[in-house]
């Protein structure tokens, strides 16, 4: 990695690291804004230090929002959310909507039954992007997830009564590696008849050490005893990476035939649903 001064930069270097931004954020958007840190840390453009990520990426981030030169929707911020209940213009927009809104459940017809965890709600956008695609829940745990929440998903689990593989994202330290265990343990304890099949997609001590990611400082905590070495977040795998390893994993799953077969009978129920709609006056 280069070595980035840490003088003052010039308006020229400010400039050059702005240009720099706008293409890394166009060719992996949407990105998180640790994600876009972690790019140009790679790059040699910036230090790798928390005073860089919040008083050089997010500044210039929001500067070139404003300024138009990056897309407000390539920033993906799942940490933030608005809850509404839903509405419709009139009678024609109901119909429009719930047409296009049908959706037959993809898993039901298929051998397995999946589901992702991602410990951060900061990349729930990027994952996302893959998993509504297929029909795939995508669970935000935020560290270490609630009794309530994993008793409730293991009831699932054990309703639907077919093997179930359990993908999870996050952070290679001591709270991301043992939240991701304490998951696994207590869902096999609350559905102990159920087969499930867990793994830990990213962050991997192989995917470290072959795609040299940034590491950062291991934070002092109870639950740092036997970790060994410094951390690392899943925002520094980059955008295009995670989707690929969340469709990899699901994809996996999927039998063509199968697949094939649920989507002609969603069709034809959609055709139902729109002709059943067109009877309500407007």
């Amino acid at each position: 990695m280069a070595h980035v001064p840490l003088t003052r930069r010039t308006r020229l270097e400010i400039a050059k690291l702005k240009v720099a931004l706008v293409e890394i954020v166009e060719a992996e958007q949407p990105m998180t804004v640790r994600g876009v840190f972690y790019r140009t840390v790679a790059a040699g453009l910036i230090a790798k230090t928390e005073a860089e990520y919040r008083n050089v990426i997010c500044r210039l981030l929001l500067q070139l929002r404003r300024e138009r030169w990056i897309k407000y929707r390539w920033i993906t911020d799942g940490t933030r959310w608005q809850m509404k209940p839903r509405s419709f213009a009139g009678i024609e927009d109901f119909r429009t909507e719930m047409v296009d809104f049908y959706r037959r459940q993809l898993w039901n017809d298929q051998a397995d039954y999946v589901e992702v965890f991602s410990e951060k709600q900061a990349i729930a956008g990027i994952l996302y992007d893959v998993t509504s695609q297929w029909d795939v829940p995508l669970n935000v745990v935020r560290g270490f997830a609630s009794e309530t929440f994993l008793w409730a998903l293991a009831q699932d689990i054990t309703a639907i009564d077919k093997p179930t593989y359990l993908y999870y994202f996050g952070d290679w330290d001591p709270s991301g590696v043992l939240g991701a265990k304490d998951v696994e343990r207590r869902l096999r304890g609350f559905a102990p008849d159920a087969e499930i099949y867990f793994k830990r997609v990213a962050v991997t001590r192989e995917q470290i050490r072959k795609w040299h990611l940034p590491t950062r400082p291991t934070k002092t905590s109870s639950h740092g005893k036997g970790f060994k070495g410094e951390s690392v977040e899943v925002d520094a795998i980059d955008a295009p990476m995670l989707r690929q390893l969340v469709t990899d994993c699901i994809e996996q799953h999927i039998d063509s035939d199968r697949l094939d077969r649920t989507r002609a009978v969603e069709e034809a129920e959609r055709e139902s649903v729109k002709l059943a709609l067109a009877r309500i006056p407007a």
